[in-house]
Order: structure tokens, then sequence, then C-alpha cells
């Protein structure tokens, strides 16, 4: 069985995932209700690699996360052009995202999650390598900041799986058209 590439990612209603700064800390504060919501979860636990651009990287290492790598149980390829030193479980790649994704789709293993960022993810959604789109819209308008999808050059169709929603957010499931 393929691996599935899976899009799991947090967007503002005006499709914006960072504001200006680059800055995510306005995603929990728009969190409302306590309603049991393990859809986080349910998606980690279907993935065994992680990639992500330099930005996320560092935004999760240095910010998010500073005392513990919190995918240290997954193998993670960081895509950027100022390479790092490789570890067991961190790679860095400086070419294509499409080329280490065809690669890594080729090899053994659980599905692939693309945390992000903009840069990374566009050229994924246009080469149609994502299979899974699960986009949770969180309830503010930032106005401006990274958008999640720059500009595509072209048309890519999906399908509607499922909509659901969970302490306001909203989660849109959309599978390869």
């Amino acid at each position: 069985m393929a691996r599935k590439v899976i899009l799991f990612i947090a967007m503002s209603i005006d499709n914006y995932i960072a504001d200006d700064q680059g800055a995510v800390d306005w995603l929990e504060k728009n969190v409302h209700g306590t309603e049991s919501d393990d859809s986080y979860e349910k998606m980690y636990s279907k993935i065994d690699t992680v990639i992500m651009g330099r930005t996320t990287y560092e935004q999760v290492t240095q910010k998010l996360s500073p005392e513990k790598y919190v995918y240290a149980d997954r193998q993670t390829y960081i895509v950027t052009s100022h390479l790092g030193e490789d570890t067991d479980k961190i790679k860095y790649w400086k070419q294509s995202p499409v080329e280490l994704v065809k690669r890594i789709q080729k090899e053994k293993g659980k599905d692939v999650w693309i945390v992000g960022g903009a840069k990374l993810i566009d050229p994924l959604v246009q080469a149609n390598l994502i299979d899974t789109y699960i986009l949770t819209t969180v309830p503010i308008f930032l106005g401006s900041g990274i958008r999640l999808f720059d500009r595509l050059e072209e048309q890519v169709p999906v399908r509607l799986i499922d909509v659901y929603q969970k302490n306001e957010l909203v989660y849109s499931i959309y599978q390869r058209g």
C-alpha cells in the first residue's frame, strides 16, 4: 500500500497560517470550548514521517517547544537551502520538496505529514502530491500574514470527504480529486 501524504494544518478564516511575524500564538487563543478533540492524535498515529520547511522547524524548536523536540519519535525532513547537520531522526533536504515526497512515497512506511509552511506546501499542491487535506479553520480573521496557499499555477481538483466542528474549530477534509 502506498504511503499517503497528508496536509494537516490550521488557518484563519481568511486563509492565513501565521501572522505577519510568522507567529501562530493566535491559534490556541481562539479555541473555545472543552469538547474532547482527538483529530490531531488520530492523524499523528497514522504517520511516521514529518516534512517541514526551515522556518517552521525553527518556530517549533525555538518558540513552541524549545525544551523538547515534539516530533522526536518520527523521521523529520527539513526542506531548506541552509543545510544543517543530519541526525538519525532529522534530515536536511536542499532539493525540491516534490522530489523528496516522490522519493519517500517509494519507501516502505506509514503516511507522511506535511507540517508547513506555504513555500513547502504550494509546490506539493501544484504537483498534486497531497492525498488528504485536513484544513482546520480557526475562528479569527487575521487580515494579513502568511497565506496557506499563495498562488497556484493551475487548478487542483479535490473532493470533500468530511466536515465537522469541535470547540469552534471547523475541520474540512478533502482528498485528491
